[in-house]
């Protein structure tokens, strides 16, 4: 977020005004993270020393960065962590393997992520198939879309990763036949804390039963370098998801029937 404000100050007053919407946003991210790579997330955090005992001194000097943790999986309450401070030897209320550590308790403290090739290297990008707004029947056209979502914060993010292009495929069974196609234009580029969707129009088919459908989509995403990073690089990287949803096609003859006995 910090390089949409002009100064460093400006986003930092943005951040600890807002810091419930801020950690709400980053715990999406750090999910996904773990979700999508496969691996634990590490990042720091601001203590105090009933956390984590230790003499003055060396906490005003470690406090300026934080402690590091690792991100290894969630729950409904809180992250679970890997915390590298022996509380058996050293006392505190943090520390050990496997522990919880609750959404609240994390909101009240600044949390960075600190994989720094992640930072630079991935954007999350989901969605789901909606419901058909119609009865499903034999040979009947019905509405399949897409709903896709950039998850960031409108307006902040947005001007640092726009998805400039969307490309999706949607995968059936033989048995049905794709009539149309419509992805908007005008929402592009596609901005972080938007939505938008990828319209097909179908025909079902003869046949009735239970069938799955799959939607590949990949999105362009351009990340800049910044005058102010050591390692400049801009690049346009490729983010994909897919989209899943059975559908199950009623015989017409009986759904006309359906609920009149």
């Amino acid at each position: 977020m910090l390089p949409s404000f002009s100064t460093g100050v400006e986003g930092a007053d943005f951040i600890a005004s807002n810091y419930e919407m801020v950690n709400d946003q980053g715990f999406k991210y750090f999910k996904a993270l773990m979700v999508e790579t496969g691996n634990p997330v590490m990042v720091r955090i601001h203590f105090d020393t009933y956390m984590y005992p230790m003499s003055e001194e060396k906490a005003s000097k470690l406090d300026t960065c934080g402690h590091a943790l690792l991100l290894v999986g969630y729950n409904a309450k809180g992250f679970i962590v890997h915390d590298p401070w022996d509380q058996s030897k050293w006392g505190g209320t943090f520390g050990g393997k496997d522990k919880e550590i609750s959404y609240e308790l994390l909101s009240r403290m600044p949390t960075v992520n600190c994989c720094l090739g992640m930072v630079s290297h991935y954007a999350p990008f989901c969605g789901y198939l909606d419901y058909p707004r119609a009865a499903i029947h034999q040979d009947r056209e019905i509405n399949i879309v897409g709903k896709l979502e950039l998850p960031g914060i409108f307006g902040i993010t947005q001007d640092i990763y726009p998805i400039q292009q969307l490309i999706a495929d949607l995968v059936i069974p033989k048995n049905m036949e794709i009539k149309s196609q419509s992805i908007d234009k005008s929402a592009l580029p596609f901005y972080a804390g938007q939505s938008t969707s990828i319209n097909y129009t179908i025909g079902t088919g003869p046949d009735v039963g239970s069938y799955p459908l799959t939607m590949n989509v990949e999105a362009s995403l351009d990340l800049p370098a910044f005058s102010w990073e050591k390692n400049r690089l801009s690049e346009t990287i490729t983010l994909k998801t897919k989209l899943h949803r059975r559908i199950d096609i009623k015989d017409k003859e009986w759904l006309n029937k359906y609920g009149r006995e």
